[in-house]
């Protein structure tokens, strides 16, 4: 079963006045202006586009919205560049809100709380957010890392930053946005840093604004767009869900501007489909040819040992709850849905930020009543199978516990190939994964440390069905 995760409460209390906002304006009808193009670095003018007044459900959600879900849905699942952005407006922007901002948290968040497990002195002040669309890939930073201050997000759908920008009020970042082509946008304008980070109980408000206006409107004037070969001036670079809707070069182009610009680490995430796994493996060739070190999920440098297996990816899921308006609007049944990913985080400078590399999860532990089966990538980049039998109780707690994607640390002696029994081995969860220790394994309800204070993910994965 996969590591649930859960929106923080600040993203979910914004999240739902931003839909109940979007329902009253979608029964109404409004004309929304469109945005540029993603191979303009400089955003044209914008055509009203009329919206057809729709229905709302008991739930609130708007049948329109429903609609334009699984348009939206259908555009993502086609997985070829994109001749205009795919968030065309705002009703467009809602939708999205409702049926994909949480699915790309959720597979954001697990990627990075990974990546801070692996590299836990990585403590980020700056954030760039490469095609940032609504900001999901933004809130899971902001909610990894206590750290975080500023965030610049890059994207060239006006009406998404738009949406952004309204929801990243309720998390105390100073956000600036950009608005422009997918690799090397045009600034637009940014907002003042605020003066702390708001108390998860506060009500989220307009009191620190982080646009000048409620609509995405025409940019400023502004320098050219920077070369790729400018001075890191971030700490962690990421982009979510991009690369499957850009042209071959303009992937390359994001991939320089990430490493270009990050002090510390870069994240990729994508769909966890053969391509985006395909994708990934692209990405990753390039991190090391520009010698990076991999902190995630490879624990290792060398060939992917499950790329030469036919039929078969390198992937991670995740599993969150659903919304009522969520279910309505995608036509689901059950409480929950599972989101697959595939993803790489790699560090610039390992003295500086050293990497725990620990045997990853290939697929879902296979429990037994006496046994549980670990199929593992290791750091001496294999692919093997691993047995932990009941005897060992400290490593079978460990091992029930342990979810799809997540790591595995183990002591010579902590488990055996198949048919040999394992000796006592010390092991401990982080919260996300499983790494070796002296210590004693941690209690039932210990919390991960890396998560924020006021919001960390459900760590549990028992999410009831529908």
């Amino acid at each position: 079963m996969p590591a649930s995760i859960a929106l923080p409460r600040a993203l979910a209390v914004a999240l739902d006045e931003a839909l109940s906002q979007a329902s009253r304006g979608g029964a109404r009808g409004s004309t929304t202006p469109t945005s540029t193009t993603p191979t303009s670095t400089t955003p044209t003018s914008t055509t009203p586009t009329s919206t057809t007044p729709s229905s709302t459900t008991p739930g609130g959600t708007t049948t329109g919205t429903a609609a334009r879900a699984q348009r939206l849905s259908r555009r993502y699942l086609a997985d070829h560049p994109a001749d205009a952005p795919i968030i065309a407006d705002a009703p467009d922007a809602a939708a999205y809100l409702t049926t994909r901002m949480p699915a790309t948290y959720a597979a954001a968040r697990f990627a990075l709380g990974e990546l801070a497990a692996a590299v836990p002195s990585l403590e980020p002040v700056s954030l760039l957010d490469v095609g940032a669309g609504t900001g999901a890939a933004t809130w899971a930073a902001w909610d990894t890392w206590p750290s975080l201050e500023r965030a610049e997000l890059r994207d060239y759908s006006a009406s998404a930053l738009a949406a952004a920008e309204r929801l990243l009020r309720a998390s105390g970042l100073a956000v600036e946005t950009h608005l422009g082509d997918a690799a090397r946008p045009t600034p637009t304008h940014a907002a003042p840093a605020p003066e702390r980070r708001p108390d998860e109980s506060a009500t989220p408000g307009p009191a620190t604004p982080t646009s000048t206006a409620s609509e995405p409107t025409a940019p400023r004037p502004a320098p050219p767009a920077p070369a790729l070969d400018v001075d890191v001036d971030v700490d962690v670079a990421l982009t979510a869900y991009v690369l499957s809707e850009l042209t071959e070069a303009q992937r390359a182009a994001v991939v320089a501007t990430l490493t270009a610009r990050a002090r510390d680490a870069v994240v990729i995430v994508e769909p966890g489909t053969p391509a985006g796994y395909r994708r990934i493996l692209a990405v990753r060739d390039a991190l090391l040819a520009a010698g990076w070190t991999l902190a995630g999920p490879c624990p290792h440098a060398l060939a992917c040992p499950v790329a030469s297996r036919e039929s078969d990816w390198c992937h991670a899921a995740v599993r969150l709850p659903r919304t009522r308006e969520h279910r309505v609007a995608k036509g689901g049944e059950l409480s929950y849905e599972d989101e697959k990913l595939a993803w790489v985080a790699a560090v610039r400078d390992p003295a500086r930020h050293p990497v725990r590399h620990d045997a990853r999860v290939l697929r879902h532990p296979a429990t037994h009543p006496g046994h549980v089966r670990l199929e593992l990538c290791t750091p001496s980049g294999e692919r093997v199978e691993r047995t932990v039998s009941k005897r060992d109780k400290a490593a079978f707690r460990a091992a029930r516990k342990v979810e799809w994607g997540e790591t595995w640390g183990e002591t010579p002696a902590a488990v055996q190939p198949d048919g040999e029994q394992p000796t006592t081995a010390a092991l401990t969860s982080t919260g996300q994964g499983v790494v070796g220790t002296t210590a004693a394994v941690q209690p039932d309800d210990a919390q991960p440390a890396t998560a924020h204070p006021a919001t960390a993910p459900t760590a549990s994965s028992q999410v009831p069905p529908a």
